[in-house]
């Protein structure tokens, strides 16, 4: 996530973040936040959600099911489900949970957790691409600009 934030929000993929202290996951991150007012921390909608901290809008949109889905919402990112296939003796019982993760029933629970299942947004790996191609032309952007304001003699 931190990735796309640098990207999106501010154009730059080595943007540095100054921060005071790392978390193992995000319910401590989440904690921290709650308990200091002018913390922010990056961390996923569906855990968030679940605490008492003001999860930010972007460029209008909240991060909601619907600005997710849509991908209106531009700090979303996908969940893979990756798994070794070769000698694995729990094959069988990925095979099912996948299965079942793409089911109406467990799709129904994803969304409850205020995750968009794969099913609901095949279309984001397009937006995906859109937004890759911005973040290229942004970049683009930044670097012609730097190149624009340097000072005659300062070049290396």
């Amino acid at each position: 996530m931190g990735l796309t934030l640098r990207q999106l929000v501010w154009g730059n993929p080595d943007q540095e973040f100054k921060g005071t202290a790392e978390f193992p996951s995000s319910g401590p991150l989440e904690k921290a936040v709650v308990k200091n007012p002018n913390a922010i921390g990056i961390s996923g909608i569906s855990s968030a959600s679940k605490r008492d901290v003001k999860l930010l809008a972007l460029e209008g949109k909240a991060p909601n099911y619907e600005n997710i889905k849509s991908g209106h919402y531009l700090l979303y990112r996908p969940l893979y489900i990756t798994y070794m296939s070769r000698n694995n003796p729990q094959l069988k019982e990925i095979k099912r949970f996948i299965s079942f993760a793409l089911s109406k029933r467990g799709r129904e629970i994803i969304r409850a957790q205020g995750v968009v299942p794969y099913l609901d947004a095949i279309d984001l790996s397009s937006k995906l691409k859109e937004q890759r191609k911005t973040v290229r032309a942004m970049q683009e952007q930044r670097m012609t600009k730097k190149e624009t304001n340097k000072k005659p003699g300062t070049e290396k």
